[in-house]
């Protein structure tokens, strides 16, 4: 069963992001989504600085926080959705002096592969960059569209305000194109960290001579 938030539930959500952040910036801190509160553990990061999807992919991808590699956030759940669109709500900054009408966007971890099997278009041959399978999907109404025929990168609406009869936070496929585009996602999952040899060893010792005080024990 999907779990979506209400907007009173949404504006606390971005009340205490909004306490845990210490500046406003153009590379926000991350801010992990706990499981005590329903999440993944995993930590998320608003980067408000436009440039095209595979800019940011590689930008993601050269990125890290607390040891683990980042990449372009992927969205499996309603929950994570309002999640990342309560961050990006409250951090991201928009383009200055852009019309209303015009909606902006956040890049988000997903492509269409058109060597996919199964793939036509608009809607099939979607994939996340981490290669997690594609069940969960927000498209704004009227999307995927495949406009011109090069719409192959999955965006997140961010408008300010909302353009006309549009929705905040809805999905979006788009080009490689930097144009409208306010920022990216970047994830990082902790669980990914390799310990470094140095603990890997230390860790190695401590069982052997956990081994040995047991075999000293039984010998006794």
């Amino acid at each position: 069963m999907k779990c979506y938030w209400s907007a009173r539930t949404m504006l606390v959500v971005q009340a205490v992001l909004l306490s845990l952040a210490t500046s406003a910036s153009a590379q926000a801190t991350p801010l992990q989504w706990s499981s005590s509160l329903g999440g993944n553990d995993h930590w998320y990061q608003i980067v408000s600085t436009p440039t095209n999807w595979s800019g940011a992919n590689s930008l993601a991808n050269a990125s890290s926080w607390n040891g683990a590699n980042g990449y372009l956030a992927t969205v499996t759940s309603q929950p994570e959705q309002d999640f990342l669109a309560a961050l990006v709500g409250t951090f991201l900054i928009p383009l200055p002096n852009v019309n209303t009408c015009c909606r902006q966007h956040v890049i988000l971890g997903g492509y269409q592969d058109r060597s996919a099997p199964g793939y036509s278009e608009p809607s099939d041959g979607w994939k996340w960059v981490t290669g997690e399978p594609w069940l969960f999907t927000n498209w704004s109404p009227g999307e995927p569209q495949n406009n011109a025929g090069v719409e192959d990168w999955l965006l997140m609406f961010a408008d300010y305000p909302a353009g006309p009869g549009g929705v905040p936070y809805r999905w979006n496929d788009g080009t490689n194109s930097a144009d409208l585009i306010s920022g990216y996602l970047v994830e990082y999952n902790p669980s990914s960290v390799v310990p470094e040899p140095a603990t890997m060893s230390l860790l190695a010792t401590g069982l052997v001579g956990l081994v040995g005080a047991r075999r000293r024990r039984r010998a006794r």
